[in-house]
């Protein structure tokens, strides 16, 4: 469903390559969720008056932008690959830090790194393998996620655990108090995007290309994810970091290096 002024077109050009994304993703766990009214929607609102959001759930994801699909649509279909991939990790791979999720107060989680930022690596990963980025400029978004966390002085100061519990004070969130949060804070989805290349890199360097972050993610799905809960919407498996940890182990083949 998708609201917006232009060219119909666009639209046209929108559903097809977010197809491809969505037909791409699935190489990624093997498999669909199983979604509990048998469909997926994209819900799209790319108007002049709209804020520039993008929210997952379980059987959809919300999108919105006050930037137009005839000029936008690359940028606009990044973010439909993100929420996308969420349908797998976070709406079903979940952690056990926001089980049972509460409305009423803050839900910090360490595990926004591996929660947002494995999926910030995986929505440009497969909008480059579906075709619709050049490998050259996915090479570069790559390079400016390495350069902000390498040279970022908060790297020395907290670890990715801690910015992941920082959630509360930067995502969306307001705060009158006076920080230096440009130079003690990385933002978990950009540190958690660039562990994700880094542990892709290592698996695929340390097994000659037998083994790649595709192995582990599915690993995770099929241990935590797909398993489900007795009630529909609830996951009876969370993990926790240990729990990552393990299956990293079986799947790389080395506890030292999963523990390292």
């Amino acid at each position: 469903a998708v609201h917006h002024t232009g060219d119909e077109r666009d639209v046209v050009a929108y559903a097809r390559d977010t197809e491809k994304i969505v037909r791409e993703m699935k190489h990624v766990f093997g498999e669909y969720p199983q979604f509990e009214n048998n469909t997926y929607t994209f819900i799209a609102d790319y108007l002049p008056w709209a804020h520039s959001d993008g929210m997952e759930h379980r059987n959809s994801t919300i999108l919105s932008s006050p930037a137009p699909l005839e000029f936008s649509r690359h940028g606009l279909l990044g973010t439909v690959s993100h929420e996308f991939f969420h349908a797998w990790n976070v709406e079903r791979i979940r952690p056990k830090s926001l089980e049972p999720f509460g409305f009423e107060e803050a839900n910090v989680s360490g595990e926004l790194w591996f929660a947002e930022g494995f999926t910030s690596y995986y929505g440009p990963l497969v909008m480059c393998r579906a075709g619709l980025t050049a490998v050259a400029d996915y090479a570069r978004d790559l390079a400016a996620a390495i350069n902000t966390v390498t040279l970022s002085p908060g790297r020395r100061l907290r670890t990715a655990e801690d910015m992941s519990r920082l959630a509360p004070f930067v995502d969306a969130a307001a705060a009158i108090d006076r920080t230096s949060f440009e130079n003690t804070y990385i933002s978990y989805y950009t540190w958690g995007a660039a562990l994700g290349l880094g542990l892709d890199l290592s698996l695929r360097h340390r097994t000659e290309g037998r083994v790649t972050l595709d192995d582990f993610m599915r690993a995770m799905w099929e241990q935590f994810g797909k398993p489900g809960g007795r009630l529909i919407g609830y996951v009876d498996r969370p993990y926790t970091i240990a729990d990552a940890r393990t299956v990293l182990a079986r799947v790389s083949g080395d506890a030292a290096f999963a523990e390292e």
